[in-house]
C-alpha cells in the first residue's frame, strides 16, 4: 500500500528531481516508511564508484577506467548519441555517463570499442609495457561500470581476445635468507615484518 504524505495534497507537485515513496509497513501501529527516489539512481559514475567497496580499489579502478574513456574520440559520441563531452578535460564523470548512453542505445557499437581496446592494450603487451596479467585489470573497471548500470554484454569473444596469463616467477623466501634479511635490517618497523613473516613460515610447518 502507498500513499501521500500525511497533510499532502495528492496533487503536490515537487520542484525537486526526486520521488517520495510512502508504504505502509505495519497496519497494527500505522507506522510507515519512507523511500526517497532521487536522480543518482541515473548517474553513471556515482553508481560505478558506489559498487566498490575498497578504497583503494575504487582508486584503481578510476584510474584504469579514465585511461579506457579518454580513448574514446569524440566523434563517436557524436555520431551515435548526436553529442560531445562538454568539458574539455573530459571529466571522468561526464565520459562514465556519455559512455553508458552510448551502450544502452548501441550494444554493438559499445562491443566495437572493447575490442579495440583491447587491441590497443595487447599492442602494450607485446611492446613489454605491461604484463600480460595486466589486461584483466585494465578491464575490471569497465565491467564495473557496465554492471553497476545494469548493462549487459557478452565478454566471451572479447574474453577470448585477451593474451595468456603468465605464471609469475615470484617464491617465497627461505628461512636462510629471512634471517639474513634480519640481520640486516636497520629498521625497526622493517624488521617486525620480517619476524612476522618468519613466524608465520613456522607456523605453517
Amino acid at each position: 500500500m502507498t500513499s501521500p504524505l500525511h497533510g499532502e495534497d495528492p496533487g503536490f507537485k515537487s520542484p525537486w528531481a526526486h520521488t517520495i515513496l510512502v508504504t505502509e509497513i505495519d497496519p497494527s501501529t500505522r507506522k510507515f516508511m519512507r523511500i526517497e527516489l532521487d536522480a543518482t539512481e541515473n548517474d553513471a559514475y556515482t553508481n560505478f564508484t558506489e559498487s566498490i567497496r575498497g578504497a583503494e580499489t575504487r582508486r584503481g579502478y578510476i584510474r584504469n577506467l579514465t585511461r579506457f574513456l579518454d580513448m574514446i574520440p569524440d566523434d563517436v559520441f557524436e555520431q551515435y548519441l548526436g553529442e560531445q563531452p562538454k568539458k574539455k578535460s573530459r571529466d571522468v564523470k561526464e565520459m562514465s555517463q556519455l559512455f553508458i548512453d552510448l551502450a544502452r542505445k548501441d550494444i554493438a557499437v559499445t562491443k566495437s570499442i572493447l575490442k579495440s581496446y583491447v587491441k590497443e592494450v595487447k599492442q602494450e603487451v607485446d611492446s613489454n609495457k605491461i604484463s600480460p596479467n595486466t589486461v584483466s585489470n585494465r578491464l575490471k573497471p569497465i565491467k564495473a561500470l557496465l554492471s553497476a548500470n545494469e548493462v549487459d554484454v557478452s565478454w566471451k569473444l572479447i574474453n577470448k581476445m585477451l593474451p595468456r596469463r603468465t605464471k609469475s616467477e615470484d617464491r617465497a623466501y627461505t628461512r636462510e635468507e629471512i634471517h639474513k634479511m634480519i640481520e640486516c635490517c636497520t629498521d625497526v618497523t622493517d624488521n617486525l615484518k620480517l619476524i612476522v613473516v618468519q613466524t608465520k613460515m613456522y607456523q605453517a610447518l
